[in-house]
């Protein structure tokens, strides 16, 4: 396996782990950088509305 692969498969394993990604830049040779999108951090959630919650507690008692 050649270091692009060493690459690709590092993202696999550890996809949804941003900083074990970019912290294995270390260990790659000269010339060779795992960069990532800004767009892989995951979105922002809705806050939930207060209805919303009430109307979820309901449905489970």
């Amino acid at each position: 396996i050649d270091t692009t692969g060493v690459i690709t498969r590092v993202k696999e394993l550890f996809k949804g782990h941003r900083n074990l990604i970019l912290g294995f830049n270390t260990f790659l040779p000269k010339g060779y950088e795992i960069t990532l999108p800004m767009e892989d951090d995951p979105p922002p959630k809705k806050p939930v509305e207060f209805e919303e919650a009430i109307n979820f507690v309901n449905k489970i008692k």
